[in-house]
């Protein structure tokens, strides 16, 4: 095996590294490979059930960063599951013992989520990693769309947003204002909300044009906690900063909170009666 390494044009003698001949061929691998260092991908996923009258609070983060980094989180993540014994981070699983999680205490589980939770302040100290969070109290959403069916929008009437749209857009609003140049590629979480109602606009090119932040959105996929690690950790920091305000769980979010370096913002009733911030949410304006 080695003899064959070796013996291809483009690798070192040891077999370990990649020697980029000179020319146009070198040119284009190095484009290639800078384009993959520099591109930023946006994970997100959601908390909370906007349907569900027991839900009181929606929450939508946003991870943004480049490859190399993501691949470093992945490795790590998957290095701290397979340490406790598990195939991922289902929060819902190990909320309630389930699954890969039967058996465990209260101790052992706080011994995983630090775990975890070191690994994600690590990423998110790293350079071109960005945050994002966005919630809307859904009791004082429900009031006011009683009252409220309609908003202003650049001067015409609209239908009032659902709180996924608001926190779509405003979560996206986040992600350009950190990272105020380049493209973007975004990944949600299958069955959310949050995709339609940014993927409506982004597949339409005649309203794509008229939004500056759907320009900057090279791609949008679906994925899956169950293969997308990068997706578990989303999952993990959306669940426990709803899970502050909605429990009083402090701890985990004290050592969250210090990533998202303001990039936050809560839909409170003041908010969602306000017609001009709900138009710079949805316009495409940084005005965050």
């Amino acid at each position: 095996m080695h003899d064959l390494l070796s013996a291809h044009p483009y690798l070192s003698e040891d077999g370990c590294n990649i020697l980029l001949p000179k020319g146009k061929l070198a040119a284009a691998y190095r484009t290639v490979l800078r384009g993959y260092a520099m591109t930023i991908r946006a994970y997100l996923d959601g908390s909370g059930k906007q349907e569900d009258p027991n839900s009181n609070l929606l929450t939508l983060a946003g991870i943004a960063a480049q490859l190399p980094s993501w691949e470093r989180l992945e490795s790590e993540w998957a290095r701290i599951c397979w340490k406790h014994h598990v195939c991922g981070s289902h929060l819902k699983d190990a909320m309630h013992y389930h699954g890969d999680f039967e058996g465990w205490d209260l101790a052992r589980r706080e011994s995983f989520f630090s775990d975890l939770e070191g690994v994600l302040i690590e990423f998110g100290n790293l350079p071109e990693t960005y945050f994002s969070v966005v919630s809307i109290d859904l009791q004082a959403y429900r009031h006011v769309a009683e009252k409220k069916t309609t908003v202003l929008i650049a001067g015409l009437s609209q239908p009032y947003p659902d709180p996924a749209t608001l926190c779509a857009f405003e979560c996206l609003n986040f992600l350009c204002w950190r990272k105020d140049a380049g493209s973007f590629e975004l990944f949600f979480d299958r069955g959310e909300p949050f995709y339609n109602e940014i993927y409506q606009i982004w597949n339409n090119p005649k309203k794509a044009r008229l939004d500056e932040r759907m320009k900057r959105v090279l791609r949008m996929s679906i994925g899956t906690q169950d293969f997308d690690l990068p997706l578990q950790a989303t999952d993990y920091f959306a669940w426990h900063i709803n899970r502050f305000w909605t429990k009083g769980d402090n701890a985990p979010y004290g050592r969250l909170s210090q990533l998202m370096g303001g990039a936050s913002h809560a839909w409170n009733i003041d908010n969602l009666v306000d017609d001009r911030k709900i138009e710079l949410a949805l316009t495409g304006t940084y005005a965050v």
